[in-house]
């Protein structure tokens, strides 16, 4: 229940940020489509991850990765001796890790335009996986160690795999017209298509496939 309150209070933060990046994107152009560029990043974050939990990652360039270092420092701080005085940070911590699920939950936040509504979103996030992430903890304690080896290749190959679908999806979606909130396509209206013969009838609203 520590544990994952801090994960909780850590989406929470999280939904505030994406829903103030997203009103500000909203804001600074209708046009653009912020949701599936979130995406890609998401995606590249975790087949980063998956590289790295794989040991496919040369030494050089995991120097150089900004703030992998410290993070991973802290991380592991925290492992070394998991109780009940560090759990809920550990939770916290953990929180920030990039995870396709979460990012999806993310951008649902940053579409609600408001810093509250994001958190909301993210408690509401949160609180749902609480049975699946319980579940899990329990589970641990029955495994082996070499039983908990195989399952930890078998998650990095499984975020490899989410890494690589969720950056499909964000390409895909940036390549759809971007829809206002009422609906409308997000075009300029000098690109917008008129009847140009008399007589003519068009629809009221044009849908774009």
């Amino acid at each position: 229940m520590l544990y994952n309150s801090g994960r909780t209070i850590t989406y929470m933060f999280l939904g505030g940020i994406f829903a103030l990046a997203g009103s500000t994107f909203r804001f600074a152009s209708a046009a653009f489509n912020y949701q599936s560029l979130l995406q890609i990043f998401a995606g590249v974050v975790m087949v980063y991850m998956a590289f790295d939990l794989l040991h496919w990652i040369p030494k050089f360039l995991q120097k150089g990765t900004p703030g992998k270092n410290p993070f991973r420092r802290v991380t592991q701080s925290l492992l070394q001796q998991v109780n009940r005085s560090n759990i809920f940070l550990l939770g916290g911590v953990l929180g920030f890790l990039p995870c396709g699920v979460v990012y999806a939950a993310g951008v649902k936040a940053a579409s609600t335009g408001s810093v509250s509504m994001g958190m909301v979103t993210m408690l509401v996030f949160a609180l749902g996986t609480f049975p699946a992430m319980m579940l899990m903890g329990a589970g641990a304690e029955w495994m082996t160690g070499k039983f908990k080896h195989t399952v930890f290749k078998i998650s990095a190959a499984v975020v490899l795999i989410l890494g690589i679908l969720t950056i499909q999806k964000g390409i895909v979606k940036f390549n759809r017209p971007v829809l206002m909130n009422d609906g409308r396509n997000a075009v300029p209206e000098c690109c917008q298509p008129t009847d140009h013969h008399a007589g003519s009838h068009l629809p009221d609203t044009l849908s774009v496939p």
